[in-house]
């Protein structure tokens, strides 16, 4: 009871403030803002801006709901309904946020100056925050819910006037032919990343808190290898600058100037040309053993090295300094959770894990090919992801350097690192290349 006292004491110092994020850049199709901490996704198209409905403790209210509204009941069993009086006509924003924060429901609809009734339903048990933003005004207050059960939540007008219904997660703001505008919410301390296309190019720049009105500009950087494969591009901001990365693992099949890279089976694996080959080779993942059928191939260091070059032109393989800028840039040992695919569909085990992908580099597990046996061992794919750069271990021992990406559980910190070591330069290992 002191806990539940103790959240609506907080809860009810709560009051809706915005940033506005407007976007810039030549040739744009289509922008996608994602809140990395809430997996909440918003599409648009060139024109639009975001706003971000920031939560901040400044003022405290009176009383569990603003004048002008009133809710009941409250609390609800089935559903509820929301009674409110704008004071000028105009489209309002309704939304229903959970007590992290996190968005239940929404509409944008035009109301006009007298009394407006809407429904609440599907609501899951639990405490929300109902917020009515209009352009001149903002009600706010709690609603508390003992459904037994719930459906999808929704925000219904009630029967006798006209309502304009939105997705739950987006809503036009302007409907006047200007620039128009999207909602998303939003609490400090969340990640906001951002990705837009143009054709076949795609710029993904990583996830950043927002605490201003704030520009976002994309440009974008064409990344098609010999084969044909269009790559995604990741900015990189950070202490040692800017890098520009390709969004995804490596999957070509030729060398710049078009000539073929010799082709290892993978079932079973051929490691007798695996263990003489030193002008490059690739082996094609084998669904079967790795788990998932993501189009990728792993590359021996030799492939890497070759002055024919594997990476698209413009682009180039990393050296380990580079690889280690990289790592500054993103947050050093512990920053492999912002680098890794986000969710649990390929990654297992996962232990420390906040603003998974926050990035957009969006490393899969591929583990590596070694030619320790008879048939080759695919090894560590699920857990940690490797990646060779173009710096040379040790002559004598034929090994390279590589950089991997590691779950926690398979880690003996018992965390996710970001590290390097090196490997015989026969293995296999996925590539990522970095903009000249």
């Amino acid at each position: 009871m002191k806990k539940i006292l103790f959240l609506l004491a907080i809860f009810c110092t709560l009051q809706v403030n915005a940033q506005v994020i407007t976007f810039t850049g030549t040739g744009i199709g289509s922008i996608t803002v994602e809140n990395t901490l809430r997996s909440e996704l918003l599409t648009f198209g060139p024109g639009d801006n975001l706003t971000l409905s920031l939560t901040t403790d400044i003022n405290k209210a009176e009383n569990m709901q603003s004048p002008g509204m009133k809710i009941y009941p409250n609390p609800m069993i089935d559903n509820s309904t929301l009674a409110f009086y704008p004071p000028a006509a105009g489209y309002a924003t309704i939304t229903v946020s959970d007590m992290t924060g996190k968005q239940v429901t929404q509409i944008k609809t035009y109301v006009e100056n007298s009394t407006q009734a809407f429904s609440l339903s599907g609501v899951k048990k639990g405490l929300y925050l109902v917020s009515i933003k209009g352009s001149t005004y903002q009600f706010s207050g709690k609603l508390l819910s003992n459904a037994k059960s719930a459906g999808k939540a929704s925000i219904e007008k009630k029967p006798g006037s006209g309502m304009q219904a939105i997705d739950a997660k987006v809503s036009k703001m302007d409907s006047k032919g200007a620039q128009t505008g999207y909602n998303m919410l939003y609490n400090p301390g969340d990640y906001v990343k951002f990705k837009a296309t143009s054709g076949v190019m795609t710029t993904k720049i990583a996830g950043r808190m927002i605490l201003a009105d704030t520009t976002v500009n994309f440009t974008f950087y064409p990344c098609t290898d010999a084969s044909g494969n269009n790559y995604s591009a990741v900015v990189i901001d950070g202490t040692l600058g800017t890098q520009v990365w390709m969004g995804e693992n490596l999957n070509t099949t030729k060398y710049r100037d078009n000539s073929d890279i010799t082709a290892i089976t993978n079932s079973p694996v051929d490691t007798t040309a695996m263990r003489t080959n030193v002008d490059g080779y690739y082996i094609q993942f084998d669904p079967a053993v790795i788990g998932f059928t993501t189009p990728t191939k792993l590359y021996n260091w030799w492939a890497v090295t070759n002055t024919k070059h594997i990476c698209p032109t413009g682009w180039h393989e990393p050296s380990h300094a580079e690889m280690t800028t990289f790592n500054m840039n993103t947050g050093q040992y512990r920053s492999c959770y912002k680098l890794r695919e986000d969710g649990s569909a390929h990654w297992t085990n996962q232990v420390y894990s906040p603003n998974l992908g926050q990035t957009g580099f969006d490393m899969l597990p591929t583990g590596f090919i070694y030619d320790n046996t008879a048939s080759g061992t695919w090894m560590l794919n699920g857990t940690k992801a490797y990646m060779w750069t173009t710096t040379e271990y040790d002559v004598e021992t034929w090994k390279g350097m590589w950089w991997s990406i590691e779950s926690g559980a398979y880690n003996v910190s018992g965390q996710d690192a970001f590290k390097y070591s090196r490997l015989p330069k026969n293995c296999g290992l996925a590539v990522r290349c970095l903009k000249d």
